[in-house]
């Protein structure tokens, strides 16, 4: 989100719509993301394909990530700033290892799967709100 607010609208060429490149760096664009984390009751980051929790949050705090997802998440740069920026315990082992994969789909099977972005191969009109 806040990538986009840096857009010169007036730019006269594609390189010239960001005056500073070095402000596109994903571990200076977190602040949607924090408010988020602190705003919502819960949080799950899943990974996009599979629906697979690799780390939960509740009430602005790391409760519990998945061992193997969450190595395969973290191994993307911008998804391991994101983690740094809201929960960098969860990268110095101090939050507890899920005993078992849980998915997105199971927690939410009996009403409509609350999301921010799609997920597999359901249309963009099922999105709703953070996860």
């Amino acid at each position: 989100m806040e990538r986009y607010a840096r857009i010169d609208v007036d730019a006269a060429a594609a390189e010239c719509l960001y005056s500073d490149r070095v402000l596109l760096a994903a571990d200076k664009n977190v602040n949607f993301l924090k408010r988020c984390v602190k705003s919502f009751r819960w949080v799950n980051f899943a990974d996009q394909a599979s629906g697979r929790i690799y780390l939960r949050i509740e009430s602005g705090m790391p409760i519990v990530k998945d061992p193997a997802a969450f190595e395969r998440a973290a191994s993307a740069p911008d998804t391991l700033a994101a983690i740094r920026a809201i929960a960098p315990g969860a990268l110095n082992g101090t939050v507890p290892d899920a005993q078992q994969a849980q998915y997105l789909r199971a927690q939410h099977a009996a009403r409509e799967l609350p999301t921010l972005g799609q997920w597999g191969q359901e249309p963009a009109s099922s999105t709703g709100s953070l996860a």
